[in-house]
Order: structure tokens, then sequence, then C-alpha cells
């Protein structure tokens, strides 16, 4: 059974110069609808992004799952999934932090609230069972480990090894927190297509196509978002990174990545 994916940070900011929220919906929209996904994960979701985006959900299909991080920071990594395919056994979310059943700060260098969205899916046609997780990662090595090993612990407690994962990480290769991921699952992007191209460009064209050597002076122009499974139960077949511009405009100050993977 394949599954096709979008992991997709639209950024909860109006940015300027025709990057305003309004302006780059049906932006966002557009690179959605071209892949059809049967799966999304967002970040940098946010009250308004369900205004303006909340019609294109319910028209499409998806079912949406959201829990924000924090009461006073509304911003979230809901997760979708077309109701016509999957069925929700069940679903549920941590932070990432040392009391994860609580709403509480966790290991971010920057003092953010992070959260962890979950969901137990059954594809409807083949009866497979696999769980997906989606989540935006703070800052810091520290940070990054400890939230990876939670993470990890929690969605491998599902007694199933068809477990895969999305998220902007704010890491990238060879980096702490990268490699503690990898030491148990596979990054999708580099098992396939081995691309490394930026997905996180602060709306500069230079950036959004650009490779560089990623560095601890160099954040925009880096691949920081990823799709990382359990090889025990999921292959990766494709993932790609989505360079898309509108009249040199973008979706977002990040590019959208895809995925395809086949559940064993």
């Amino acid at each position: 059974m394949s599954i096709k994916i979008i992991s997709f940070n639209i950024a909860c900011w109006d940015g300027e110069d025709g990057h305003s929220r309004v302006e780059r919906a049906p932006r966002i929209i557009d690179v959605i609808t071209k892949r059809d996904p049967d799966i999304i994960g967002f970040q940098e979701f946010t009250p308004r992004w369900h205004e303006l985006l909340g019609d294109f959900i319910n028209e499409n299909g998806y079912e949406f799952f959201n829990m924000y991080r924090a009461e006073s920071n509304k911003e979230g990594t809901p997760m979708l999934w077309k109701k016509d395919k999957f069925e929700c056994l069940d679903k549920g979310y941590f932070w990432l932090s040392d009391t994860p059943e609580v709403e509480s700060k966790g290991w971010d260098e920057y003092d953010c609230h992070r959260i962890c969205l979950w969901a137990k899916l059954k594809e409807k046609e083949s009866g497979k069972v696999f769980v997906y997780a989606n989540t935006h990662l703070g800052f810091g090595d520290k940070c990054h480990t400890d939230s990876v090993k939670l993470i990890l612990s929690r969605i491998n407690a599902h007694g199933t090894d068809s477990v895969f994962i999305t998220a902007d990480f704010n890491f990238w290769h060879d980096t702490p927190g990268y490699l503690e991921m990898t030491k148990e699952f596979i990054d999708v992007t580099a098992a396939t297509t081995g691309e490394k191209t930026a997905t996180c460009h602060g709306f500069n064209p230079l950036n959004a196509l650009s490779n560089p050597e990623a560095s601890v002076d160099v954040w925009f122009g880096v691949h920081i978002d990823f799709c990382f499974v359990n090889p025990k139960g999921v292959t990766p077949i494709i993932g790609k990174v989505l360079r898309e511009d509108y009249d040199g405009k973008f979706p977002s100050d990040h590019n959208a990545v895809y995925f395809e993977l086949e559940l064993k």
C-alpha cells in the first residue's frame, strides 16, 4: 500500500512584498492540489490559517486533527488525512519536555512550547495499520536529541513497525539531532533522490534554489524538513523538495517536501 505525503511549514506570519498569508494561501492550495496527497503535515498553523484554508480542507475530504502548542501561543502542527482512505483508530499529542502530558516548555533554546501530534490510522482497503506523527522541533542540540528520543519512544510504543514522522526539524544533515534520528529511522529523501537542496529559504530566490554547506552561521538555505521512517515497516519510495514560485513569489518561507512510502 502506497501513501503520498506532503510536509509543509507554511509560516505563521505575514511576509512583505506579496507574501502575506492572504496572498500565499492560493499558492499553498495549488502546491497541495497538484499532488493530491493522502496525508498532510503542516507546521506553523494558526487560527488565521484555519480561516484561510478551512474550506479547502473540508472540500477535499481531509480529516483535520490539531492541538495548539500553548493557550498563549496558538501555533500548531496539525495532521490531515483523507477520510475516505483511512480510519483513525487512535490519536493524541504530547509536549516535547520533561512533562510531556501537560502544556509545558521543554528544551527549546528559544523558550517556546513544542508539541508533537500522532495518529494511529488504518488503510480501509488493505486493513494495514500505521502510526504517523508530525511536529516542529525547537532549537539547540540538546533540544533536538532529547526531542527525538522522546518522540521515538512514544511512537514506537504503539506496537507496529509501520511508523513515520514528518516535521520542520530545525536540524540538518550530520548534526546531533539528525544522527540521533537516523540511528533507528531512515531519511526518506536521502534514501531515494538524495536531494539536499534548501527547504528553508526565507522568501529569498537565491536561498530557495541553493545547496550550501550547512553551518551554524547559515540558516536560510538549508535542508531542515524531513520524513523519517522505520525501515522494518515502511519502504521509502520518493522524497523531493517542491521548489515552486508564482511570478517570483512563494507559498511560504519553506519549500514543501513531498514523499511516497510503501507500507510492508
